[in-house]
Protein backbone atom coordinates (compact mmCIF):
# COMPACT_ATOMS: atom_id res chain seq x y z
CA UNK A 1 0.00 0.00 0.00
CA UNK A 2 0.86 3.29 -0.52
CA UNK A 3 1.99 5.65 1.71
CA UNK A 4 4.21 8.51 3.16
CA UNK A 5 5.99 8.72 6.19
CA UNK A 6 6.91 11.93 7.94
CA UNK A 7 9.02 11.64 11.14
CA UNK A 8 7.23 8.79 12.55
CA UNK A 9 4.00 9.13 10.98
CA UNK A 10 2.55 7.28 8.52
CA UNK A 11 -0.40 8.89 5.84
CA UNK A 12 -2.03 7.18 3.39
CA UNK A 13 -3.49 9.15 0.57
CA UNK A 14 -5.49 6.63 -0.77
CA UNK A 15 -7.58 6.61 2.37
CA UNK A 16 -8.00 10.61 1.84
CA UNK A 17 -9.35 9.57 -1.96
CA UNK A 18 -12.09 6.86 -0.80
CA UNK A 19 -13.41 9.15 1.71
CA UNK A 20 -13.64 11.94 -0.87
CA UNK A 21 -15.40 9.36 -3.50
CA UNK A 22 -18.13 8.71 -0.39
CA UNK A 23 -18.70 11.92 -0.20
CA UNK A 24 -19.29 13.29 -3.56
CA UNK A 25 -21.51 9.99 -4.17
CA UNK A 26 -23.65 10.83 -0.86
CA UNK A 27 -23.38 14.82 -2.28
CA UNK A 28 -24.78 13.65 -5.71
CA UNK A 29 -27.21 11.49 -4.14
CA UNK A 30 -28.55 14.34 -1.84
CA UNK A 31 -28.63 16.68 -5.17
CA UNK A 32 -31.08 14.37 -6.77
CA UNK A 33 -32.84 12.42 -3.70
CA UNK A 34 -32.60 15.36 -1.01
CA UNK A 35 -32.32 13.24 1.87
CA UNK A 36 -34.81 14.35 4.65
CA UNK A 37 -33.70 15.68 8.29
CA UNK A 38 -34.43 12.06 9.96
CA UNK A 39 -31.79 10.52 7.58
CA UNK A 40 -29.40 13.52 8.25
CA UNK A 41 -29.78 13.41 11.87
CA UNK A 42 -28.92 9.76 11.78
CA UNK A 43 -25.76 9.92 9.96
CA UNK A 44 -24.61 12.63 11.96
CA UNK A 45 -25.21 10.90 15.38
CA UNK A 46 -24.09 7.41 14.42
CA UNK A 47 -20.88 9.26 12.85
CA UNK A 48 -19.78 11.34 15.81
CA UNK A 49 -20.41 8.30 17.95
CA UNK A 50 -17.92 6.03 15.99
CA UNK A 51 -14.86 8.59 15.46
CA UNK A 52 -15.89 12.10 16.46
CA UNK A 53 -16.13 11.56 20.14
CA UNK A 54 -13.69 8.20 20.12
CA UNK A 55 -11.01 10.66 18.84
CA UNK A 56 -11.28 12.46 22.30
CA UNK A 57 -11.99 10.07 24.42
CA UNK A 58 -8.21 8.49 24.16
CA UNK A 59 -6.90 11.92 25.90
CA UNK A 60 -5.54 9.51 28.96
CA UNK A 61 -3.64 7.66 27.01
CA UNK A 62 -2.40 9.96 24.35
CA UNK A 63 -1.16 12.11 27.73
CA UNK A 64 0.49 9.38 29.23
CA UNK A 65 2.21 8.58 26.12
CA UNK A 66 3.33 12.18 26.03
CA UNK A 67 4.38 12.39 29.25
CA UNK A 68 6.52 8.87 29.11
CA UNK A 69 8.21 10.32 26.11
CA UNK A 70 9.44 13.75 28.09
CA UNK A 71 10.45 11.47 30.99
CA UNK A 72 7.75 12.26 33.19
CA UNK A 73 5.37 10.36 35.75
CA UNK A 74 1.74 9.79 34.54
CA UNK A 75 -1.16 9.97 37.61
CA UNK A 76 -4.93 9.53 36.40
CA UNK A 77 -6.23 11.40 39.59
CA UNK A 78 -4.12 14.56 38.30
CA UNK A 79 -4.82 14.42 34.42
CA UNK A 80 -8.82 13.90 35.26
CA UNK A 81 -8.91 16.89 37.73
CA UNK A 82 -6.71 18.79 35.44
CA UNK A 83 -8.86 17.62 32.98
CA UNK A 84 -12.38 18.56 34.81
CA UNK A 85 -11.37 21.64 35.59
CA UNK A 86 -10.62 23.23 32.19
CA UNK A 87 -13.71 21.68 31.02
CA UNK A 88 -15.49 23.78 34.22
CA UNK A 89 -13.63 26.90 33.28
CA UNK A 90 -14.40 26.62 29.53
CA UNK A 91 -18.28 26.25 30.89
CA UNK A 92 -18.31 29.65 32.95
CA UNK A 93 -17.25 31.77 30.10
CA UNK A 94 -19.82 29.80 28.10
CA UNK A 95 -22.03 31.11 30.61
CA UNK A 96 -20.83 34.42 31.37
CA UNK A 97 -19.38 35.64 28.26
CA UNK A 98 -20.58 33.43 25.33
CA UNK A 99 -19.20 35.37 22.40
CA UNK A 100 -15.65 35.80 23.97
CA UNK A 101 -15.94 31.83 24.30
CA UNK A 102 -17.27 31.48 20.85
CA UNK A 103 -14.38 33.45 19.10
CA UNK A 104 -11.83 31.52 21.53
CA UNK A 105 -13.63 27.64 20.30
CA UNK A 106 -13.42 28.98 16.59
CA UNK A 107 -10.02 30.15 16.58
CA UNK A 108 -8.61 27.39 18.89
CA UNK A 109 -10.76 24.87 17.16
CA UNK A 110 -8.86 26.43 13.27
CA UNK A 111 -5.67 25.31 15.06
CA UNK A 112 -6.53 21.96 16.01
CA UNK A 113 -7.57 21.30 12.55
CA UNK A 114 -5.19 22.47 10.52
CA UNK A 115 -2.53 20.67 12.99
CA UNK A 116 -4.13 17.79 12.63
CA UNK A 117 -5.20 17.68 8.24
CA UNK A 118 -1.85 19.39 7.49
CA UNK A 119 0.19 17.28 9.45
CA UNK A 120 1.36 15.34 6.19
CA UNK A 121 3.23 18.31 4.76
CA UNK A 122 7.31 18.24 4.89
CA UNK A 123 7.14 21.20 6.45
CA UNK A 124 7.88 23.01 9.64
CA UNK A 125 8.20 26.67 11.48
CA UNK A 126 6.14 29.66 12.06
CA UNK A 127 5.05 29.80 8.24
CA UNK A 128 3.29 26.57 8.94
CA UNK A 129 1.75 27.29 11.86
CA UNK A 130 0.47 30.30 10.20
CA UNK A 131 -0.95 27.88 7.37
CA UNK A 132 -2.42 25.94 9.89
CA UNK A 133 -4.32 28.37 11.55
CA UNK A 134 -5.20 30.01 8.31
CA UNK A 135 -6.48 26.26 6.98
CA UNK A 136 -8.53 25.94 9.59
CA UNK A 137 -9.99 29.21 9.82
CA UNK A 138 -10.89 28.41 5.90
CA UNK A 139 -12.51 25.20 6.24
CA UNK A 140 -14.85 26.74 9.70
CA UNK A 141 -15.46 29.84 7.93
CA UNK A 142 -16.75 27.60 4.78
CA UNK A 143 -18.93 25.33 6.54
CA UNK A 144 -20.53 28.36 8.78
CA UNK A 145 -20.47 31.22 6.83
CA UNK A 146 -22.08 29.16 3.43
CA UNK A 147 -25.07 27.89 5.51
CA UNK A 148 -25.58 31.17 7.42
CA UNK A 149 -29.74 30.54 6.73
CA UNK A 150 -28.81 27.30 9.38
CA UNK A 151 -26.55 28.31 11.19
CA UNK A 152 -28.52 31.75 12.45
CA UNK A 153 -31.62 30.31 14.26
CA UNK A 154 -28.97 27.86 16.25
CA UNK A 155 -26.93 30.81 17.49
CA UNK A 156 -30.00 32.70 18.29
CA UNK A 157 -30.92 29.90 20.47
CA UNK A 158 -28.29 30.99 23.11
CA UNK A 159 -30.45 34.26 24.23
CA UNK A 160 -26.94 36.45 24.72
CA UNK A 161 -26.15 35.79 21.07
CA UNK A 162 -29.30 36.22 19.11
CA UNK A 163 -29.11 39.43 16.64
CA UNK A 164 -25.57 40.36 18.27
CA UNK A 165 -24.17 43.56 16.26
CA UNK A 166 -21.11 41.68 15.64
CA UNK A 167 -23.01 38.60 13.96
CA UNK A 168 -25.06 40.90 11.60
CA UNK A 169 -21.38 42.27 10.71
CA UNK A 170 -19.82 39.32 9.84
CA UNK A 171 -23.28 38.07 8.04
CA UNK A 172 -22.96 40.97 5.86
CA UNK A 173 -19.14 40.91 5.00
CA UNK A 174 -18.80 37.15 4.75
CA UNK A 175 -18.16 36.51 1.02
CA UNK A 176 -15.22 39.35 1.33
CA UNK A 177 -14.05 37.15 4.68
CA UNK A 178 -13.80 33.40 2.65
CA UNK A 179 -11.93 35.57 -0.51
CA UNK A 180 -9.37 36.86 2.14
CA UNK A 181 -8.76 33.62 4.18
CA UNK A 182 -8.55 31.12 0.91
CA UNK A 183 -6.45 33.57 -0.64
CA UNK A 184 -4.36 33.89 2.55
CA UNK A 185 -4.37 30.16 2.88
CA UNK A 186 -3.25 29.13 -0.70
CA UNK A 187 -1.07 31.96 -0.70
CA UNK A 188 0.95 30.35 2.51
CA UNK A 189 0.81 26.85 0.76
CA UNK A 190 2.64 28.09 -2.34
CA UNK A 191 5.39 29.76 -0.38
CA UNK A 192 6.22 26.89 1.94
CA UNK A 193 6.36 24.75 -1.30
CA UNK A 194 7.94 27.09 -3.50
CA UNK A 195 10.66 27.50 -0.37
CA UNK A 196 10.98 23.81 0.10
CA UNK A 197 11.13 21.53 -2.85
CA UNK A 198 11.56 18.65 -0.89
CA UNK A 199 9.97 15.61 -2.39
CA UNK A 200 8.48 13.40 0.27
CA UNK A 201 4.95 14.72 0.45
CA UNK A 202 2.55 15.49 -1.37
CA UNK A 203 2.63 18.18 -4.14
CA UNK A 204 1.07 21.77 -3.95
CA UNK A 205 -1.15 20.92 -7.13
CA UNK A 206 -2.26 17.71 -4.87
CA UNK A 207 -3.08 19.42 -1.60
CA UNK A 208 -4.76 22.47 -3.89
CA UNK A 209 -6.73 20.12 -5.64
CA UNK A 210 -7.62 18.27 -1.73
CA UNK A 211 -8.51 21.46 -0.69
CA UNK A 212 -10.74 22.61 -3.22
CA UNK A 213 -12.63 19.08 -2.87
CA UNK A 214 -12.95 19.20 0.72
CA UNK A 215 -14.79 22.97 0.50
CA UNK A 216 -16.78 21.87 -2.19
CA UNK A 217 -17.80 19.70 -0.27
CA UNK A 218 -18.75 21.67 2.81
CA UNK A 219 -20.65 23.98 0.53
CA UNK A 220 -22.81 21.70 -1.50
CA UNK A 221 -23.81 19.32 1.61
CA UNK A 222 -26.55 20.99 3.51
CA UNK A 223 -24.97 21.75 7.27
CA UNK A 224 -26.32 18.81 9.08
CA UNK A 225 -23.89 16.90 6.43
CA UNK A 226 -21.37 19.33 6.01
CA UNK A 227 -19.98 18.54 9.73
CA UNK A 228 -20.85 15.23 9.56
CA UNK A 229 -18.38 15.22 6.82
CA UNK A 230 -15.60 17.52 7.80
CA UNK A 231 -15.67 16.70 11.48
CA UNK A 232 -17.38 13.28 11.57
CA UNK A 233 -15.16 11.64 8.29
CA UNK A 234 -12.16 13.99 7.40
CA UNK A 235 -11.05 15.36 11.12
CA UNK A 236 -11.50 12.67 13.13
CA UNK A 237 -10.16 9.87 11.24
CA UNK A 238 -7.08 11.85 10.46
CA UNK A 239 -7.19 12.67 13.89
CA UNK A 240 -7.72 9.05 14.90
CA UNK A 241 -5.04 7.64 12.71
CA UNK A 242 -2.17 10.21 14.39
CA UNK A 243 -3.27 8.48 17.47
CA UNK A 244 -2.88 5.09 16.24
CA UNK A 245 0.59 5.95 15.56
CA UNK A 246 1.30 8.00 18.38
CA UNK A 247 0.65 4.78 20.89
CA UNK A 248 2.23 2.37 18.84
CA UNK A 249 5.67 1.00 20.05
CA UNK A 250 6.95 1.13 16.41
CA UNK A 251 6.21 3.75 13.51
CA UNK A 252 5.64 0.93 10.89
CA UNK A 253 3.42 -1.01 13.41
CA UNK A 254 0.42 0.77 14.72
CA UNK A 255 -2.10 0.14 17.76
CA UNK A 256 -5.17 -1.98 15.93
CA UNK A 257 -8.34 0.19 15.19
CA UNK A 258 -10.16 -2.37 17.18
CA UNK A 259 -7.86 -2.17 20.33
CA UNK A 260 -8.15 1.37 19.64
CA UNK A 261 -11.62 1.79 19.84
CA UNK A 262 -12.35 -0.82 22.97
CA UNK A 263 -10.05 1.81 24.87
CA UNK A 264 -11.86 4.77 23.86
CA UNK A 265 -15.18 2.95 24.94
CA UNK A 266 -15.30 4.21 28.70
CA UNK A 267 -14.71 7.72 28.31
CA UNK A 268 -16.97 8.22 24.66
CA UNK A 269 -19.72 6.85 26.97
CA UNK A 270 -19.10 9.70 29.79
CA UNK A 271 -18.59 12.24 27.14
CA UNK A 272 -22.27 10.65 25.13
CA UNK A 273 -23.85 11.14 28.80
CA UNK A 274 -22.60 14.98 29.42
CA UNK A 275 -23.70 15.64 25.79
CA UNK A 276 -26.92 14.40 26.23
CA UNK A 277 -27.86 15.88 29.97
CA UNK A 278 -26.29 19.17 28.14
CA UNK A 279 -29.28 18.61 25.17
CA UNK A 280 -32.05 17.55 27.83
CA UNK A 281 -31.33 20.56 29.68
CA UNK A 282 -31.09 22.91 26.99
CA UNK A 283 -33.84 21.47 25.35
CA UNK A 284 -36.72 21.62 28.38
CA UNK A 285 -38.96 23.90 26.14
CA UNK A 286 -38.44 21.18 22.53
CA UNK A 287 -36.86 23.88 20.79
CA UNK A 288 -34.94 22.30 17.90
CA UNK A 289 -31.97 25.57 18.33
CA UNK A 290 -32.06 25.61 21.91
CA UNK A 291 -31.09 21.76 21.87
CA UNK A 292 -28.38 22.37 18.54
CA UNK A 293 -26.82 24.94 20.40
CA UNK A 294 -26.61 23.00 23.97
CA UNK A 295 -24.98 20.46 21.82
CA UNK A 296 -22.73 22.91 20.38
CA UNK A 297 -21.46 24.07 23.85
CA UNK A 298 -21.53 20.49 24.71
CA UNK A 299 -18.83 19.94 21.98
CA UNK A 300 -17.06 23.06 22.78
CA UNK A 301 -16.86 22.63 26.71
CA UNK A 302 -15.13 19.02 25.37
CA UNK A 303 -12.38 20.39 23.45
CA UNK A 304 -11.40 22.29 25.34
CA UNK A 305 -8.79 20.48 27.22
CA UNK A 306 -8.93 18.10 24.34
CA UNK A 307 -7.15 20.78 21.87
CA UNK A 308 -3.70 20.70 24.28
CA UNK A 309 -3.15 16.96 24.31
CA UNK A 310 -3.41 16.78 20.57
CA UNK A 311 -1.18 19.54 20.12
CA UNK A 312 1.51 17.78 22.29
CA UNK A 313 1.21 14.82 20.80
CA UNK A 314 1.28 16.64 17.17
CA UNK A 315 4.43 17.99 18.25
CA UNK A 316 6.02 14.18 19.55
CA UNK A 317 5.18 12.71 15.92
CA UNK A 318 7.06 15.69 14.43
CA UNK A 319 10.00 15.19 15.72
Amino acid sequence: MEFIQKKGLVHHPVWDNWLLITWVTISVIHFFIPLNGNIQITLFISIILLTGIPHGALDHLVEEKNNTKRNKTFSMFKFLGTYFLRMAVFALLWFFVPLLSLGIFLVLSAYHFGETDLAKLPFSGPVLTCLQISYGLMVLSFILLTHLQEVMPIINGLPQLSNHPFLLYVNEFRIVFLIVISSLTLGLGLFLYAKDQRKDGPTYLSFCIQLICVLWLIVSLPLTLSFTFYFGCWHSLHALNNIRHHLSDHPLRPLSWGVMMRKSLPFSLAACLMIAMLVIWAGNTYNAPVMMMGFFIGIAILTAPHLEIMSKMQRDLDK
